[in-house]
């Protein structure tokens, strides 16, 4: 579900497409990574985020779903939008523009078919310019045409540094009278030797 702050209360709408990735960019509201649709990025309709049904006859200001090539097997990993006219679209090891601003002028363009992140948190804008560690474990600055590395200097203590998805481990727990009393919920508890269960 998607939620709206008035200034006063919040509402819920139902409507948009269930992804998990979303970002406000040339007056409508983007939806990237909906399951079965992992290439497919949604927009609302220009100005209006509760609709989101495409029309038969669509005008310039209509809902509408672009087809996001790239790194085809990945699904989007971040969106960066409104940097300079554009979104940022970034893959595991892709990174494409969405330019344009309404329904007949979207289009796709490719920056790298090498280079993309998986850590979306690293994406800052300073000076005018995209900066990002890559899945590579490089970090690179773009200033939307030119990717460049940045991280040469310290590229052999970025190389000995393990990120992200190499040291998660999550554990959930249910409700707060399972967790006070320590019980194990939804695991199984059962060990093999010589085997490691997470």
């Amino acid at each position: 579900n998607v939620f709206y702050w008035d200034g006063t209360s919040v509402t819920t709408s139902t409507n948009p497409p269930k992804g998990t990735l979303i970002a406000a960019h040339v007056g409508r509201l983007w939806i990237a990574n909906v399951s079965g649709t992992s290439l497919i990025l949604n927009a609302s309709k220009y100005n209006d985020g509760t609709i989101w049904a495409l029309d038969t006859t669509p005008t310039l200001t209509s809902p509408t779903q672009i087809l996001v090539k790239g790194d085809e097997n990945d699904n989007i990993t971040a969106l960066y939008p409104g940097f300079k006219g554009s979104m940022v679209i970034f893959k595991k090891n892709s990174i494409l523009l969405l330019a344009g601003y309404d329904y007949s002028d979207f289009q796709i363009v490719p920056v790298s078919r090498e280079i993309g992140t998986i850590y979306p948190e690293s994406i800052q804008e300073k000076d005018g310019k995209l900066h990002f560690y890559a899945t590579n474990k490089k970090v690179y600055s773009f200033d939307g045409v030119n990717l460049t590395w940045i991280s040469r200097d310290i590229q052999p203590t970025l190389d000995t540094t393990a990120q992200g998805e190499e040291t998660i481990v999550t554990w959930t727990q249910t409700s707060a009278s399972d967790f006070g009393a320590g019980t194990v919920v939804n695991v199984d508890t059962t060990t093999i030797a010589g085997s490691v269960s997470l």
